[in-house]
């Protein structure tokens, strides 16, 4: 069985062994200098190493490239040919390659950190490595779906595997001065947010809105920040038209090589068939339909957690019977603000605490 991990064309740090490995190099290996020079005994050409910014910077620069150049597990051999011998840069390197051995990999995480389900949204799953590339044109997730389908629950899958970059999640009740506002501080600007002026219509054309990004993009550059920026609910709550208008800027906006490099941009419940703004080509843009949850993925998750807990495996009519009580009692809790989704996350990571976590 092939390596995911050594095999990929973009550093998968979607998938634990991955992501914890890239941790390790920005703890133990921080000196630009040393880096580099490992990046060219791999292989890499020293155009294409950038060696700026902290140790998560650069590392997560040299191993996308890397895998781009499939010369990642050339990398990793002369890392651990330097610091093998240290403990953590040890583990991780293993973990990597016992990602084939043992087949140790779990691709689908369902239960992310806090003890927070995540299940189904096998499209998300799939989407998200190619946004989460940093050194690729893929910038932009549009999630389409039922309202109340767990379209908000994205948020959660990108911040459980993107930890280190700034998030700022506006929702619907935000009409655009207030959206502005909120990525402004988000961003770390300091200072007053660039002025719209009253009663000028807004669109893709407007100067004021790429002026406005252009300078949230000063910011992040300046202190080598990454942001993801996810409008939530763009087809209900109040002057969603304006809101859409200021996104769909940004989606001009990274066209740009230097703003794809600083900024990522989701858009959930995004009303339009086609992404309405201008000029922005279909590669650079992904997309993602939320699906009804019920006994399939609820299965799932009990037999995910069971295996991550080294317990012993339901037999298939038990697992059916607990799947169906655990569906039953989410229905049984919806309300008109209590979506399925939610009442179903509710339900299941109570049967997690108290089935595996607080089991003796």
């Amino acid at each position: 069985m092939s390596n995911p991990i050594f095999t990929s064309t973009f550093y998968r740090r979607d998938l634990g062994e991955a992501s914890r490995f890239e941790e390790e190099l920005a703890n133990t290996i921080d000196d630009p200098a040393v880096a580099r020079r490992v990046a060219q005994q791999a292989g890499l050409v020293p155009a294409v190493i950038d060696t700026s910014g902290p140790p998560s910077t650069f590392w997560s620069r040299i191993l996308d490239k890397a895998s781009q150049a499939g010369l990642l597990e050339k990398l990793v051999k002369r890392i651990e040919e330097k610091w093998g011998d240290n403990n953590q840069i040890a583990t991780a390197i293993a973990n990597l390659r016992n990602a084939t051995v043992s087949g140790s990999l779990q691709v689908t995480k369902l239960l992310l950190e806090g003890d927070r389900p995540f299940l189904g949204r096998k499209g998300l799953r799939e989407a998200l490595p190619k946004v989460e590339n940093w050194q690729s044109s893929v910038s932009i997730l549009v999630v389409r779906g039922a309202p109340d389908t767990g379209r908000t629950h994205t948020q959660e899958l990108i911040a459980d595997r993107n930890g280190k970059d700034v998030r700022v999640l506006l929702n619907e009740n935000l009409q655009l001065v207030s959206t502005m506002k909120r990525i402004w501080s988000v961003a770390g600007a300091t200072g007053p947010v660039p002025a719209v002026i009253a009663g000028e219509p807004l669109s893709t054309e407007s100067a004021v809105l790429a002026d406005f990004w252009t300078d949230v993009f000063a910011v992040l550059d300046e202190r080598d920040r990454r942001m993801w920026v996810l409008f939530d609910d763009l087809d209900k709550g109040p002057g969603r038209v304006e809101v859409r208008a200021l996104a769909e800027v940004l989606a001009i906006q990274l066209v740009d090589v230097s703003f794809q490099r600083r900024l990522r941009l989701v858009l959930l419940g995004y009303p339009e068939a086609q992404l309405a703004a201008k000029n922005v080509p279909a590669a650079f843009v992904v997309d993602d339909v939320t699906e009804d949850l019920g006994t399939t993925e609820i299965k799932a998750f009990i037999d995910y957690c069971l295996r991550r807990a080294g317990r012993k495996a339901f037999d298939d009519p038990t697992l059916t019977s607990n799947s169906e009580k655990l569906c039953a009692d989410a229905r049984a809790l919806v309300t008109p603000t209590l979506s399925f989704a939610e009442a179903l996350n509710h339900v299941v990571r109570g049967w997690y605490v108290s089935t595996i976590k607080g089991a003796p």
